[in-house]
């Protein structure tokens, strides 16, 4: 069982290096050639993945939303605006207020997905962007999780009792709940997040993904262009209408 966790550890590594790399990608393509883009990271912890997720961006002004005060504080000792409050309350910015919006492993946490969206929506520009980025309920490692009468491995930390039920191979196994934020509450899959994010009016532009469990990096990155719906993380590009 450990070399199992170690191996699935290793892997769940470069799957998150590569949605990263799509988040930065992105990021530069919507900087480029402009000046004074404001963006805000919706549930930025202590902004060091804000960080890499911005990695040799310039011209961008970064906000931060992130309810840990601890972390918050530790997010601006990186340079990062970061402000206190909750992704699925009201936000305390003005409409229309940034360019491009991250959401990366927050939506799963949260108890009001719709307040959430409906305020990324209005806090965004007209033509802005908005890049999201969850673990997928159909990926195939869930799929053989729950036909074993398991819970799916994102799903093992919704009690702040242990990060790890449900499921013996859970990647969390031992671990102790750092903050209530932290626990997980839905998920998705590809195709209901993408009607997810239509009903607030976003225009999906891309929708793919990284990792396929429990296959390794190389193999992943080529079957996942062809069935992203069973990625272990989903990654979507969509936009505010003009």
């Amino acid at each position: 069982m450990g070399i199992f966790r170690h191996y699935i550890g290793t892997i769940q590594q470069e799957a998150e290096r590569d949605y990263r790399r799509l988040f930065n990608r992105h990021l530069h393509e919507l900087e480029n050639g402009r000046t004074g883009l404001t963006m805000l990271d919706i549930g930025c912890f202590d902004g060091s993945n804000t960080l890499r997720l911005t990695e040799g961006m310039k011209n961008t002004t970064v906000y931060g939303l992130e309810v840990v005060p601890e972390r918050v504080e530790e997010a601006r000792q990186r340079g990062i605006l970061a402000r206190v409050g909750k992704a699925d309350t009201v936000f305390p910015f003005e409409d229309g207020e940034f360019d491009v919006i991250t959401s990366n492993q927050v939506i799963e946490h949260l108890n009001n997905q719709d307040l959430s969206l409906s305020e990324t929506y209005r806090v965004l520009k007209p033509g802005g962007a908005f890049l999201l980025c969850t673990a997928n309920l159909s990926s195939w490692h869930n799929v053989g999780a729950l036909a074993l009468g398991w819970q799916p491995f994102p799903m093992t930390n919704f009690t702040e009792r242990d990060a790890a039920i449900g499921n013996p191979f859970a990647f969390h196994c031992g671990e102790a709940v750092q903050h209530i934020s932290m626990l997980h509450t839905r998920l998705y899959t590809l195709r209901a997040l993408q009607d997810l994010l239509r009903l607030y009016d976003f225009q999906i532009e891309l929708a793919t993904g990284t990792g396929y469990y429990p296959l390794p990096t190389r193999l992943a990155q080529t079957l996942a262009k062809f069935d992203p719906n069973h990625c272990a993380f989903q990654y979507i590009r969509a936009s505010k209408k003009k």
